[in-house]
């Protein structure tokens, strides 16, 4: 493909006429979706959106940790699209990112519902938002009849409550994942964010670390209102001080997305590097509450001549796709996406199958995990 990015249906309907061109032939293996990001040089959530509206036709099939599959028995082109399927309906999962703006830490959301519903009979799709515009004008769709449910990585904004509020008094199943309304009673899956950074704050003081700082997006957020009291909690658990210089707050974001990279917040970063490792008290590492953060303060460390970890160590959380190739691998805490997609999808079930389940509410925290890499010091 000689275009420079293709819009995902751009991708799936290429995939669709080499499926019934017979380029792809019933029962063949699609290549993987790596594969399939570097030909038509697209993000990995824009070529799964592609592949998602195919399952949903009826024309591939996909299984967890195997691939894509073109299905035996592909529907005729007087079918359709969606109309043609003989399953129950489908399952929508409403997430942020696209081709511009990809959330590559929720790809394992997707594949987590994919494994619970596919063998439940039902197709999955996904719609992608950037602007909180744009989610709720996807909510609004659930009138639509074939959406069965949604799966919802919501966005910060009170349109956003109120359109899940019309949901619920229609009866409309959906579940929350990542984060969730404090105002708003209703089902979620989100990760153990406080247990999180609890975990990362041992593993920096059993390394020998006493002088630990902690920069955080806008703590206006479930999930980073709760990494934040895990800090705080992790340190009065070890008895190391909680001063002015402890919690650093990057001052700028948006309702969807936060611009970490922006001019403003690496000014905030590089002013506020400085005058820490100035400061008496000066940190000898650094634990940030998403990569983003994290590998935007190494790049200003870089240009500081700041050598991690030799002269600092450096920590972040959600372990995105690009933290273990950054130029020092970076240690962070993972999340289990796919385990709270899993979960999500039982959630659904769950609430189609009884649905005079009462008022009841299911809301689990996942457990994240630490991985550990090369951008925190060894005991010293």
């Amino acid at each position: 493909m000689s275009q420079k990015e293709l819009t995902y249906k751009s991708i799936e309907n290429e995939i669709l006429k080499r499926i019934t061109s017979g380029i792809y032939r019933a029962g063949q293996r699609l290549p993987p979706e790596r594969q399939l990001e570097k030909e038509f040089a697209a993000c990995r959530l824009t070529i799964a959106k592609g592949l998602s509206n195919l399952t949903s036709a009826g024309y591939i099939t996909r299984t967890q940790g195997r691939g894509s599959f073109v299905c035996d028995n592909i529907p005729s082109e007087q079918r359709g699209c969606r109309t043609g399927s003989s399953t129950k309906g489908i399952i929508k999962y409403i997430s942020p990112g696209g081709v511009n703006d990809p959330i590559p830490v929720s790809n394992g959301i997707l594949e987590g519902i994919h494994g619970i519903f596919t063998p439940a009979g039902y197709h999955v799709g996904v719609d992608f938002y950037s602007t909180v515009e744009q989610q709720t004008e996807l909510l609004k769709n659930y009138v639509d009849p074939i959406h069965e449910a949604f799966v919802i990585w919501p966005a910060l904004d009170p349109c956003v409550v109120t359109e899940l509020n019309k949901m619920q008094i229609k009866k409309f199943p959906f579940v929350l994942v990542d984060s969730y309304f404090h105002e708003l009673r209703c089902d979620y899956i989100i990760s153990d964010n406080a247990l999180g950074s609890e975990i990362m704050i041992n593993h920096l003081v059993d390394n020998g670390h006493r002088h630990i700082c902690y920069f955080t997006a806008m703590p206006d957020r479930v999930n980073m209102s709760d990494r934040l009291s895990g800090v705080i909690s992790g340190l009065s658990k070890h008895g190391l001080a909680i001063v002015s210089d402890t919690i650093n707050i990057i001052p700028c974001g948006d309702k969807v997305m936060t611009g970490y990279h922006s001019s403003h917040n690496l000014s905030y970063l590089r002013k506020r590097l400085s005058e820490l490792m100035l400061s008496a008290n000066r940190p000898t590492a650094i634990f940030c509450s998403n990569d983003w953060i994290a590998m935007a303060l190494h790049n200003i460390m870089d240009d500081m001549e700041l050598k991690v970890p030799e002269h600092i160590s450096l920590a972040g959380f959600d372990n995105i796709d690009a933290a273990q190739y950054f130029k020092v691998p970076l240690t962070t805490v993972s999340q289990n996406f796919y385990e709270m997609g899993r979960l999500a999808a039982k959630v659904i079930l769950s609430r189609k199958q009884n649905r005079d389940s009462g008022e009841m509410m299911i809301q689990q925290r996942v457990e994240p995990q630490l991985i550990i890499r090369d951008s925190v010091r060894k005991k010293f």
